[in-house]
């Protein structure tokens, strides 16, 4: 039997199966909100406020950040 593990998206606690990715924790916290991200019109960020690839494992204690696409020129440290 496996663990679950804790994952914050945006404050909210998602317990989630170690081995999950980025995506597979945003799908289980909100279907809607992982088509966006997928669609490009939101992107995850990690606790720096930096992007994060959506295939990468997360692991206890992962904190997100959901924003949207056009508020990504604000967290752009090119600009």
């Amino acid at each position: 039997m496996t663990v679950p593990i804790p994952v914050f998206i945006n404050a909210e606690c998602v317990e989630t199966p170690a081995g999950a990715t980025v995506l597979d924790v945003l799908r289980q916290w909100s279907e809607e909100h992982a088509r966006e991200v997928e669609a490009g019109r939101k992107l995850v960020l990690d606790s720096r406020g930096l992007p994060i690839a959506l295939d990468l494992l997360v692991h206890a204690g992962t904190i997100l950040r959901l924003i949207s696409a056009r508020d990504s020129a604000v967290h752009d440290p090119a600009r």
